[in-house]
């Protein structure tokens, strides 16, 4: 029985006392004194709470003056948001969680949950700084990985590999979604990452009520097949990689013929090599048809 529970994605009044709650205690301590008289208050004479997500601002009393202080339980940025509300997006968000999973979470530990519809915003906004994160630590890791290579007087060598939301069989791929990443082989850090997708959640929400799409950021960049999304995106990557003076020389791939197509096509003097993945693959498969073939025998 959850102790929180949700009414049209809003939760019920509750006092101060009621359920845990998310502190940072060197941040509470050094409030704990009144503004007038300056003489210690105690967490006792709280006479209130506002919730904002999973930070509060506390109602204090002053024994002495009768003076009251709002103190808050963490930290705040210069437009008085709690960092808590931004870091509970940013958790729910690398645990693959959604906005139902850590409603659920919290209330059971009894924590007063936030709006589902705030950590949705929250979630909206961090990935934009995200983004421009991954964008930096991939220019940077490129420009490692192709110092150290020339060191050694070697070509850059990285790994390349593709995966689906839905796992594809061999013979139907029909996913919407597909992402992909180049690692470097020197250095074992991402290079770069590109994503396809078929849909965008905002066009089917308009275009499911007949209405006219306004404009937004398209999260649809793919409109062929779901294996074609490989190839595109190994050449994105790599052609991303050529621009920022990173030539690719060697890259480890799987046995996917039309991805070394693409790539030969743009990029000639490219080679490839298969993964130690793809040839154990190749080795068990060849064994047991060997078997096979002595057992009929």
């Amino acid at each position: 029985m959850l102790r929180f529970q949700l009414i049209s994605g809003r939760v019920k009044n509750i006092s101060w006392n009621e359920g845990r709650r998310v502190v940072e205690l060197e941040v509470l301590a050094e409030q704990l004194f009144c503004n007038k008289c300056n003489t210690p208050l105690h967490l006792k004479d709280i006479v209130g709470e506002m919730r904002y997500g999973l930070g509060s601002l506390l109602e204090v009393v002053c024994q002495i003056c009768s003076g009251m202080k709002l103190i808050s339980t963490g930290k705040r940025n210069e437009k008085g948001a709690f960092d808590i509300n931004s870091k509970v997006a940013l958790a729910m968000m690398h645990s693959g969680m959604g906005p139902d999973h850590v409603v659920n979470f919290l209330s059971t530990c009894n924590i007063p949950p936030p709006d589902p519809k705030t950590l949705k915003k929250k979630e909206k906004s961090i990935a934009l700084s995200l983004m421009d994160e991954a964008s930096d630590s991939c220019k940077t890791a490129s420009a490692e990985e192709k110092a150290i290579s020339l060191s050694l007087s070697d070509e850059l060598e990285c790994s390349f590999d593709a995966g689906w939301q839905t796992r594809g069989s061999g013979w139907q791929y029909n996913s919407n979604t597909g992402h992909s990443s180049l690692v470097g082989v020197k250095t074992g850090k991402v290079l770069d990452y590109d994503v396809r997708s078929k849909l965008c959640s905002i066009c089917q929400h308009h275009l499911g009520r007949k209405e006219t799409v306004p404009n937004h950021p398209c999260n649809s960049n793919w409109q062929g097949s779901s294996k074609g999304m490989e190839p595109d995106m190994a050449l994105s990557m790599v052609t991303r990689m050529d621009n920022r003076g990173c030539t690719v020389g060697i890259i480890h791939a799987d046995n996917d013929s039309a991805t070394s197509s693409r790539l030969k096509q743009n990029f000639a003097n490219i080679k490839k090599k298969e993964t130690t993945k793809t040839m154990s693959r190749k080795i068990c498969r060849n064994n047991c048809m060997q078997q096979q073939i002595s057992t009929k025998s």
